[in-house]
């Protein structure tokens, strides 16, 4: 029973969350907001996401229901050399609930700190944590573009998360 409710406590802040569209910019006066558009889209293509050309010298890629899933081993395991740990793995195409079905990405730590910057730089709401050290973000599209036409290349990067 406490797991249907803690399913149905994250699918509701899941679906409310994503009801929002956050734009992150590359020349946000931010500097901590400036550098997530670039690093993410690295982040697709690393992971086998293909750029697709959509105007002369603008390119995008784009990534659906990403699903991270964190535990940090402090709470079950004191005494484990474990203790202290956080245990971070990321999905694409993945279904909303933990441990659910989705394609493992490679850089799955370096993503969900990405996440964590866009939610403590811009207020957007994507973890939902709970007792035990377990953490899930779930953002059901990212889609970033690169406009190689700019003058300057810190104008040239955009993400929008949703």
């Amino acid at each position: 029973m406490k797991k249907m409710l803690l399913v149905v406590c994250v699918l509701i802040n899941v679906a409310y969350a994503n009801n929002v569209t956050q734009v992150v910019k590359s020349n946000d006066e931010n500097p901590k907001v400036s550098v997530i558009p670039q690093e993410l889209l690295s982040l697709l293509v690393d992971n086998g996401i293909k750029q697709i050309e959509i105007k002369p010298g603008i390119y995008v890629a784009q990534m659906n229901n990403l699903r991270c899933d964190s535990l940090r081993k402090d709470a079950h395991f004191p005494d484990s050399s474990e203790g202290g740990l956080t245990f971070i793995k990321c999905f694409q195409d993945a279904e909303i609930e933990r441990n659910g079905k989705g394609d493992l990405l490679i850089e799955g730590r370096m993503l969900a700190q990405i996440l964590n910057s866009v939610e403590s730089n811009t207020g957007m709401t994507i973890w939902d944590c709970s007792m035990g050290g377990r953490c899930t973000a779930f953002v059901s599209e990212i889609k970033c573009s690169v406009d190689l036409n700019q003058d300057s290349l810190s104008d040239a990067f955009v993400c929008e998360l949703k």
